[in-house]
């Protein structure tokens, strides 16, 4: 296994967390910018958009220019293999950067830090420099594919990366890569971010997975009979396929589980699996990080899509006592869960997803940052029209408008905060996606119709990305809330059953507290809300779907509570 070199070192350099050089601004610099510099060392909020097609960086730009905190994205293709599609560099570079540069350039002259969006670093291992030619009579100990073997007895390899396969392969990766034209091109635009983030789609082909089904099966099928005390149904306990399955799906774990034995438990082996994965994206982004040149070089930060807990995430007990975290966290310095309004996750504002997704994934954050000095926080956010109407048909909340989108935004970063961690809001929107396209198709344009709210028919995807970063200018913008964002101490809040009439976010510093509330429904009006430490507090949202009110205790021969409602807008 290598040892991971050191390359944050414990330097203050200006201004510096963990060996990121974050140099001062100019005296004229908006403070979005500033702040944006300063998000990861001083733990402050930013926003990122996932697409990076329609999403231009022209577009990105002009939300810098306006005063929003997002990190440019930029796309990184990994364009260089030996192959077709890497026949024409030029064809290449013409089509991320050449229509960009002049866009690119002022970004640089900002002196902002920059996202890499990366879509599946495993997928690099399917390029033909990783493949031998035919026949094959053994499998190559140097290849970082997965091989089987046949029905005929012949070998065959897949375009996947094997987490049994060696580690020299992703440092080789790591290098070429980090050694690309098209990154040199892009540092000659931007040569000194204050740091940058290489992230990536983490959807590639990896495997395999000792906890997928393809590699074990239940020892019985359906629900298992066995209950817990409390009630709750005990999984079947899993076993290894035959031998002879396992090899024509992987020939080296088959050795791994001859190695083992057929009778061991293959949950078991979840740990070895997060070990050798963790130390093969390791040596990946040491590599990429030493191919830089010095205004890059150990500004790295690494996040990556699909690496955090969600509900329903299934773990042996024993391999998260062992693990501490998500095992796909401990790779990267930002990772987190998704919230997806009406996919994959909560089918309205009342779901209580919202809140269990944060409740999971809080001790895999605090575990990573224990360890990790650059761990920062990430959420992903997404939302469709269907899942702006869902709940609104089914009367449980108004129709989400760019409005309430915001206030949701709002919510999930108070709530997913730690005071001196950075927290990415990463907003993901299909590539194809335009800023100018209508948010909602024309059926659900006359569902709007039937809600009342045919003024949204004209919403468009850029006004719904727009509100998802505005959530961040009060925060920001705002001395006292920013105070509460930096040094607050985060109040846990206990939700009666049922749907909440009222979301809320408690931060409290030197005996004031602060009180983030927003509501599913508009114009609710003067609302009684228990705040945690202080007892019931009468709020009025004045028909808005958010507010922010700092809360003092009141004086002895005055014990209400003294509310004062901040003006953020």
């Amino acid at each position: 296994m290598p040892t991971r070199r050191a390359f944050w070192p414990w330097i203050i350099v200006g201004i510096s967390f963990a060996g990121v050089i974050v140099p001062h601004g100019r005296g004229d610099d908006r403070q979005n910018l500033q702040d944006l510099r300063d998000a990861h060392v001083k733990g402050l909020p930013f926003y990122a958009n996932w697409n990076v097609s329609n999403f231009s960086i022209e577009w990105q730009l002009a939300r810098l220019q306006e005063g929003h905190r997002i990190i440019p994205s930029i796309r990184f293709p990994q364009y260089d293999y030996p192959d077709k599609r890497g026949a024409s560099l030029k064809q290449t570079y013409d089509l991320y950067l050449g229509p960009h540069n002049s866009a690119l350039d002022e970004i640089g002259a900002m002196n902002v830090p920059i996202c890499l969006r990366v879509n599946n670093v495993a997928q690099g291992f399917g390029s033909p420099r990783y493949r031998t030619p035919k026949p094959w009579t053994k499998v190559p100990d140097n290849s970082p594919l997965i091989w089987r073997q046949l029905a005929d007895g012949s070998l065959d390899d897949t375009p996947g990366a094997d987490y049994l396969a060696p580690v020299a392969n992703w440092t080789n990766e790591g290098r070429l890569i980090g050694e690309s034209v098209y990154l040199r091109e892009l540092q000659r635009r931007i040569p000194t971010p204050p740091y940058w983030i290489h992230t990536e789609n983490h959807e590639g082909s990896y495997s395999p997975s000792p906890s997928r089904e393809k590699l074990s099966e239940f020892k019985g099928r359906g629900k298992s009979v066995e209950k817990t005390p409390d009630g709750a149904p005990i999984a079947p306990p899993k076993q290894w396929l035959p031998l002879e399955k396992i090899g024509a799906v992987s020939l080296r774990m088959r050795s791994r589980v001859e190695q083992l034995g057929i009778e061991s438990d293959p949950f078991l082996e979840s740990i070895h699996y997060a070990n050798l994965k963790r130390d093969q994206y390791r040596a990946y982004y040491d590599a990429m990080n030493a191919a830089q040149p010095e205004g890059w070089r150990d500004r790295m930060l690494t996040s990556a899509y699909s690496s955090g807990i969600e509900v329903g995430w299934q773990s042996p007990k024993y391999v998260t006592d062992e693990i501490g975290a998500a095992p796909d966290h401990r790779f990267v310095d930002g990772a987190g869960p998704s919230f997806y309004l009406g996919r994959y996750m909560p089918a309205d504002l009342t779901d209580r997803n919202i809140s269990k997704t944060l409740d999971l994934q809080r001790p895999a954050w605090e575990w990573i940052e224990q360890r990790n000095p650059k761990a920062f926080r990430t959420v992903f956010l997404w939302l469709n029209g269907k899942g702006a109407l869902t709940g609104a048909k089914a009367e449980k909340h108004s129709v989400v408008s760019p409005d309430l989108w915001e206030a949701v935004c709002a919510w999930i970063a108070w709530t997913a905060r730690e005071p001196g961690r950075a927290l990415l809001l990463h907003h993901w929107l299909p590539s194809k996606t335009k800023p100018s396209q209508p948010f909602f198709s024309a059926a659900q344009q006359a569902e709007l119709t039937e809600l009342g709210r045919s003024d949204l028919a004209v919403a468009t995807q850029d006004d719904y990305a727009v509100a998802a970063m505005r959530c961040l200018n009060p925060i920001l913008d705002n001395a006292t809330i920013r105070e509460f964002w930096e040094k607050g101490k985060a109040l846990p809040v206990t939700y009666p059953p049922g749907p909440a009439k009222v979301w809320l976010a408690v931060a409290t510093l030197g005996g004031r507290t602060l009180l983030y509330a927003w509501t599913p429904i508009q114009a609710v009006g003067e609302t009684k809300i228990a705040v945690p430490d202080l007892g019931d507090c009468t709020i009025d949202f004045g028909g808005n779907h958010s507010g922010y009110w700092v809360i003092e205790k009141g004086r002895p021969n005055a014990p209400a509570p003294v509310i004062r409602k901040l003006k953020f807008k």
